[in-house]
């Protein structure tokens, strides 16, 4: 948050278009957030059955017998 507080004040501090970016940017993490808590699910089975064999070693017994 530091770091946004300088860009707004510092380097786009005539910007009027930096505020709404912001918030679209904002509203795009919140949305994401939501669609994976949706669908986390199929998400997760899709990540899991594409990775690669040595990877999938490495994923805990719990999370491998969800699946």
């Amino acid at each position: 948050m530091g770091y946004i507080g300088h860009l707004a004040y510092s380097v786009f501090k005539d910007s009027l278009l930096f505020p709404f970016v912001l918030t679209l940017i904002g509203l795009l993490v919140i949305y994401l957030g939501v669609m994976y808590q949706r669908h986390h699910s199929l998400i997760e089975k899709f990540v899991r059955e594409n990775l690669p064999d040595s990877v999938q070693q490495m994923v805990p017994a719990r999370a491998r017998a969800a699946s």
